[in-house]
């Protein structure tokens, strides 16, 4: 299964419990593929360096590694411009660009605006563990 992960799952799955947590695990251990575009990664470090320094400074490099080494990176084919928040349009392309499964985030701009873009689904933490664990 391939999947795309919003920053804001991403990052709390590295600093906080919960879903969130449970998920970054699962791709840890392979139970799927998770791609991303240079924007994307540049963002997710950018995040994990803020959010380290003060939460887990420990963690900075070991998940800067993880992520270079287990996330395949691509390069965007479409530059669609969909959400409100402009910003999270990078998510959207990137998965429409390899054509993942799911598209997974908590951001109210993407779950709200859109189930499915183009035959990639957009789901929360939650349902997507469900579909995995079940």
């Amino acid at each position: 299964m391939k999947v795309v992960i919003d920053t804001n799952i991403f990052i709390s799955g590295i600093f906080w419990k919960g879903a969130p947590r449970k998920l970054i695990d699962f791709f840890v251990e392979g139970k799927f593929e998770v791609f991303a575009t240079t924007e994307i990664i540049q963002e997710y470090f950018r995040i994990i360096d803020e959010i380290g320094v003060k939460r887990a400074p420990h963690l900075i490099d070991i998940w800067k590694s993880i992520i270079s080494h287990k996330i395949i990176i691509i390069e965007n084919l479409t530059s669609l411009a969909l959400c409100r928040d402009h910003d999270d349009d990078k998510f959207i392309n990137c998965a429409l660009s390899c054509k993942v499964d799911y598209l997974i985030s908590g951001d109210k701009d993407l779950i709200d605006d859109f189930t499915t873009i183009e035959g990639v689904k957009v789901t929360t933490v939650s349902k997507f563990l469900d579909l995995i664990k079940g």
